[in-house]
């Protein structure tokens, strides 16, 4: 500090004092400056549930997609059986789902129909879990314009219910046990 002539304190800063505070609030000013640069991000498709359950004696379900944004969006979808990572490509689960790549409309609606293959058999005494992962491609910019595209992916819970399991799952809820094999939790 150094005193003026006038008797007011007057604080010197350093390069290294100034080096230290911007080290020391940089996650801070990061953030408020990002929220003032960033245009609307956000994902344009909403699922209209959060887990699906298919019973085994229906025919398909169907899981309903609407478009949210102001514009055009490529979704493309399909089922796994529980690795995160896998490609549509990559998939070998008894699931057909249809449409597996479709184009949805500003504020329109899509509906994916899910059938489970016949030839293939589920477990009868438990529920059997899949994934479905819904992926969202946004268009590509016009123009030379530098810009960023997000490519937003959902995945919701696929329950294949056997029709020979007893009760409602809220009553057999207590009859539930549990096991621990290795690093994975078995009901």
């Amino acid at each position: 500090m150094a005193l003026l002539p006038q008797g007011h304190i007057c604080h010197v800063y350093t390069d290294e004092i100034v080096m230290r505070l911007i080290k020391k609030y940089w996650p801070l000013l990061s953030l408020l400056l990002s929220g003032f640069f960033s245009s609307s991000l956000y994902a344009g498709i909403v699922i209209s549930g959060t887990r699906v359950i298919y019973p085994s004696d229906a025919k398909e379900i169907t899981l309903k997609l609407e478009n949210k944004s102001r514009f055009p969006l490529l979704v493309q979808s399909w089922i796994d059986a529980g690795d995160a990572n896998s490609a549509p490509e990559d998939s070998d689960v008894p699931f057909i789902i249809m449409p597996p790549v479709s184009r949805v409309e500003p504020a329109k609606a899509q509906t994916l129909r899910i059938t489970a293959t016949p030839l293939v058999s589920h477990a009868t005494d438990r529920e059997t879990l899949y994934w479905i992962n819904v992926l969202e491609v946004p268009p590509q910019s016009k123009g030379d314009q530098n810009y960023l595209s997000i490519a937003y992916r959902n995945r919701l819970k696929v329950f294949y219910r056997p029709s020979t399991l007893p009760g409602l799952s809220l009553e057999t809820m207590d009859k539930v046990s549990w096991q621990r094999q290795g690093e994975k939790l078995l009901a």
